[in-house]
């Protein structure tokens, strides 16, 4: 018995989902763009989680491999491997429940094919089948990477990351008919060997319908090099984006960060626009408040939202402005997109 990862259709495997997330109309990035605190984090939340759905990307890859390798019957059970950088070996130690729908996963890693192997996580994959409807989830899926891990086996991040993945079929939704959801924590994560911040904790997550529209949410913790910087810096971000007309992409960021980089007492609010429908334009708002009185103590503006043609798009509410607190977006707030079906 051959099984896929998702066991839905080639052309939508898990691993493309994910790399949707880190790209795309909006390119999660764009939101630290506009932010321009001396001595800031590079990437806002957005910059870590592009790193942490990278990770994830590379070895849900691994995984899709070693569950198409594995050629299991109901109730079976067996251990294959992939070569990963630097002669490093992933090891995927897999079982299949009796009724062949969930495959168990235990993930190791080793320097090399002679060991020592270090237990990295796992989690479960499940897929059901509805009518015409049908459902993969990956669940509970983590992964632990030491810093002797990580040395030992040449990977260029380090830290903890646990999520859960969930694609929807249903072609009774506008076309392709495909809903993701990834909703996931990372723990003392460096993205990169050469990464200038501290280890990261946050979590983000993910809502895309395909074609229709998307939401990415994430809050962050970061710790930065500054020596002004005592503690870490605090961030939030929201992105919505949404098909405005055929090949058009209406999107906006709003952005929040206090501590660490932002001076005590203050609070940084932002938010960037980019609009394709009814006309192309941009607009992107960055301001430090007082933290108690909401009074704006500086701001920068760039771009317009003025006219019949404004660059953030009504249907994702009201605009920050530049010199009313009551106005700052409200991060407890549930954010969607036109069209959102999942």
């Amino acid at each position: 018995m051959r099984l896929r990862l998702l066991g839905l259709v080639a052309a939508v495997p898990v691993a493309a989902g994910l790399t949707a997330l880190g790209g795309g109309p909006g390119a999660l990035s764009a939101g630290a763009s506009a932010i321009k605190v001396p001595c800031a984090p590079t990437g806002a939340p957005a910059g870590v989680v592009s790193a942490v759905v990278g990770t994830a990307n590379s070895q849900l890859g691994i995984v899709e491999t070693l569950v198409n390798k594995a050629h299991l019957a109901p109730g079976g059970s067996g251990t294959v491997s992939t070569t990963g950088p630097g002669g490093s070996v992933e090891q995927g130690m897999l079982t299949l429940s009796g009724d062949g729908t969930t495959t168990t996963l235990a993930l190791a890693l080793a320097p090399s094919s002679a060991g020592p192997f270090s237990s990295v996580g796992g989690g479960t994959f499940t897929k059901t089948v509805s009518g015409a409807v049908v459902t993969a989830q990956l669940d509970g899926f983590s992964w632990n990477y030491s810093v002797a891990t990580a040395v030992a086996t040449k990977l260029k991040h380090q830290g903890s990351i646990t999520f859960t993945y969930t694609q929807v079929m249903d072609p009774s939704h506008p076309a392709p008919g495909i809903s993701r959801v990834t909703t996931g924590t990372f723990t003392d994560y460096e993205p990169s060997s050469t990464d200038k911040h501290g280890l990261q904790s946050g979590s983000f997550t993910v809502t895309d319908d395909p074609g229709v529209g998307m939401v990415f949410q994430a809050s962050d913790s970061i710790a930065t090099a500054c020596k002004h910087a005592t503690a870490p810096t605090t961030t939030q971000e929201v992105e919505r984006a949404y098909g405005a007309n055929a090949g058009s992409t209406n999107l906006r960021i709003d952005y929040e960060a206090d501590g660490g980089v932002v001076a005590p007492g203050d609070h940084q609010a932002a938010v960037t626009c980019n609009a394709h429908v009814p006309a192309r334009g941009s607009y992107s708002l960055n301001k430090l408040e007082d933290a108690i009185t909401g009074a704006t103590i500086q701001a920068q503006q760039s771009g317009s939202n003025s006219g019949s043609s404004p660059a953030c798009d009504p249907v994702f509410g009201a605009v920050p402005s530049p010199t009313d607190p009551t106005t700052d977006y409200d991060f407890g707030s549930t954010p969607t997109f036109p069209g959102e079906w999942s």
